[in-house]
């Protein structure tokens, strides 16, 4: 087995948070190796970890995982190479829940729920991205 020179380069990084930012323990990865067969989603359910995670914690995958079968008896990280991270605790308040709805605008199209929080008008050139990081929701939540 042999590990790859790209994951050797995320071992020891460390990197300032800004203060109340989650703050990684020990820098270190889970590893698996690659067996015949394998693909990244195969690797990231047997890992409990999303697709997505496994391509960003091994950038040599390259984009859409295509080259797995090269890594075959190699070693990747299934966690976070950085380490795990913990959420600071609240210290600003109460966490209550809003459980009206927002207002609804006058022209909204047909079939629009009516239980929404927040109503927002797209402007033209925005995507769901611009959308859902404007609001600070999910797409679930879209």
């Amino acid at each position: 087995m042999r590990l790859r020179p790209s994951l050797l380069a995320l071992f020891g990084v460390t990197q300032a948070t800004p203060s109340g930012s989650p703050q990684p323990s020990a820098p270190r990865c889970k590893e698996y190796v690659v067996k015949e067969g394998d693909t990244c989603l195969k690797i990231a359910k047997q890992n409990k970890v999303t697709y997505a995670q496994v391509v960003s914690w091994n950038r040599s995958l390259k984009s859409f995982c295509s080259k797995i079968e090269t890594f075959k008896e190699s070693k990747v990280c299934v966690s976070n190479p950085l380490g795990d991270f913990s959420l600071p605790t609240n210290t600003q308040g109460g966490t209550s829940v809003v459980t009206t709805a927002a207002p609804v605008p006058s022209k909204v199209p047909n079939n629009t729920t009516k239980n929404c929080g927040k109503y927002s008008q797209v402007k033209k050139g925005q995507d769901c991205s611009d959308i859902l990081t404007g609001a600070g929701i999910t797409l679930t939540d879209l």
